[in-house]
C-alpha cells in the first residue's frame, strides 16, 4: 500500500509539474493542477499514516486498506495519472513547443475525467483518514 501510494505522488507531482510549466494554459488546466495539488497533500498524509500503523490486520487499517486494493481506487487513480503524465511530459525542446503540445494533447473531455476520478479519491482517502 505504502508503494502504491508513494507511486501516486510522484506521478501526481509530475503532472501538476507539466500543468504548471504552462502559464497561460487553458483554465481547465489549471483547474487539473489544483485539484491535484490539493490530492497531494491528502496522499502525503496517507502515507505517514499508513506508515505508522503497526499491523496492517489492526481495526484502524481496514477502510485504508480498501484504498489500495488490486484494482482499488488508488491503482485505478495511478494508470489514469499515469497516461496524463505520458501524454504531458516535456519534449526536449522549448517551452513554447510544449505550450502547443499540451493544448493538442489534452481535451475538455480527458481533463475533466481526470477531474473526477482525483475528486472521487480525494473523497475517499480523506473519509478513510476520518474513520481510521
Amino acid at each position: 500500500m505504502v508503494a502504491s501510494v508513494i507511486q501516486l505522488i510522484e506521478t501526481t507531482a509530475k503532472v501538476v509539474g507539466y500543468v504548471n510549466e504552462v502559464i497561460d494554459g487553458p483554465r481547465e488546466g489549471a483547474e487539473l493542477s489544483c485539484h491535484a495539488s490539493s490530492l497531494l497533500s491528502l496522499l502525503i498524509e496517507l502515507r505517514y499514516r499508513v506508515e505508522d500503523v503497526n499491523s496492517e490486520s489492526g481495526p484502524c487499517f481496514s477502510s485504508l486498506r480498501g484504498l489500495g486494493a488490486a484494482d482499488g481506487p488508488l491503482v485505478q487513480l495511478i494508470c489514469h495519472m499515469e497516461q496524463l503524465a505520458s501524454k504531458l511530459e516535456r519534449p526536449k525542446r522549448r517551452l513554447e513547443t510544449l505550450k502547443k503540445a499540451l493544448k493538442r494533447t489534452l481535451d475538455k473531455k480527458e481533463i475533466e475525467e481526470a477531474l473526477g476520478q482525483i475528486e472521487r479519491v480525494k473523497t475517499l482517502v480523506m473519509l478513510a483518514l476520518q474513520s481510521d
